[in-house]
């Protein structure tokens, strides 16, 4: 198997396969007691229309999808009116038999040199905030806390 990552625009009949990701991410997270994702509260309608957008990643070892991301040039429903000048990433997941090998913080990087490579200035991240071991991770991957938000209802 190839030992490189490669993240490639997911197409239509790859929409299955990101919600099979994502579904798989949140059960974990479930069984972790990690308030984060819940097990079919994705929207496939959302994720088709982020694919549309072009905005919807998967990750790939050896041509098999191992992971899924989305990359936005706007977010104002978390982030607000703010300038034009990030990208933002949303529902970074990886599949469990890969998970723990640091495909995550790969993910993170070719975000941020895609980011760069636009001109922006910034990547943003978002999460739940008492969600302390994915606060950590990012913390850990370079990225600093900007604040908290109410999303959804939720705090």
């Amino acid at each position: 198997m190839d030992d490189e990552i490669k993240l490639v625009q997911a197409r239509a009949s790859d929409l299955d396969t990101v919600l099979s990701i994502l579904e798989e991410a949140a059960q974990w997270l479930v069984s972790r007691g990690i308030d984060q994702w819940q097990p079919g509260s994705f929207s496939r309608q959302r994720i088709a229309d982020r694919r549309e957008r072009g905005e919807m990643y998967l990750a790939e070892l050896g041509g098999r999808p191992v992971g899924t991301l989305a990359l936005q040039w706007s977010d104002e429903e978390i982030w607000g009116n703010v300038f034009k000048d990030a990208g933002y990433v949303h529902g970074i997941a990886i599949r469990r038999e890969y998970a723990g090998k640091g495909l995550g913080l790969e993910l993170l990087r070719w975000a941020e040199n895609r980011v760069a490579s636009s001109g922006k200035k910034y990547l943003r991240l978002d999460c739940t905030a008492g969600n302390q071991t994915l606060n950590e991770s990012y913390e850990r991957a370079g990225f600093a806390r900007r604040g908290r938000t109410r999303v959804w209802g939720l705090r």
